[in-house]
């Protein structure tokens, strides 16, 4: 708490984040899991329960106490409510077991994509992390709020790029899905370069 804000009182918050973080990567996992296995229906449906329960959740809590950890609470409610209802969605797809073979060639494959997963974390947090410490943590919840402002044309990416990669590894030896790819992306393109602009 003292590193990143300067202060030990919002260690209590922090570990509400922590658990929200947790919660969080659960829920995305298991609704990876179904977004792979091309189950857009119970893709949907998870976010929706989740983006429901968040609302409906944030709302509650910050009218009985507005509060950062009120926020935390929410949100993470929400993501093992989601989490929960992925799982149930693609039980057909899980069971309790572990693979050495398994696990060696998971290793093999993501061990490469930690330095740039860091390299990510570092970049996307740095900003806030160094207005934090010259000019306080007023000055980050401004910025945070106008960066999501800002961030809104981004949204077209959260749609379509997760819906676009199990497809692509499906169907790459396909000789029209190069064409069909193409196709997407000057949609695309045509779509967001107005919202940026």
């Amino acid at each position: 708490s003292t590193a990143v804000t300067g202060s030990p009182q919002w260690a209590p918050d922090l570990r509400i984040a922590a658990l929200y973080s947790v919660a969080l990567g659960l829920f995305t996992f298991f609704q990876n899991v179904l977004r792979w296995r091309l189950r857009p229906r119970s893709v949907a449906t998870a976010a929706v329960i989740y983006v429901a329960i968040t609302v409906v959740a944030s709302i509650t809590l910050l009218q009985r106490n507005p509060s950062v950890a009120s926020v935390f609470v929410a949100h993470a409610s929400a993501a093992l409510v989601g989490a929960v209802i992925a799982y149930i969605l693609g039980r057909d797809y899980f069971r309790f077991a572990f693979s050495w073979p398994h696990c060696k060639d998971m290793l093999i494959f993501s061990i490469p994509l930690v330095p740039s997963s860091i390299a990510v974390f570092v970049y996307g947090y740095s900003d806030r992390y160094l207005l934090q410490r010259f000019m306080g943590l007023d000055a980050v919840g401004i910025y945070g709020a106008g960066f999501r402002i800002s961030a809104l044309a981004g949204l077209l990416l959260l749609g379509i790029f997760p819906a676009l990669s199990p497809l692509i590894y499906r169907d790459y030896r396909k000789p029209e899905t190069p064409g069909q790819l193409a196709q997407i992306f000057r949609l695309f393109l045509a779509g967001t370069l107005p919202l940026i602009l």
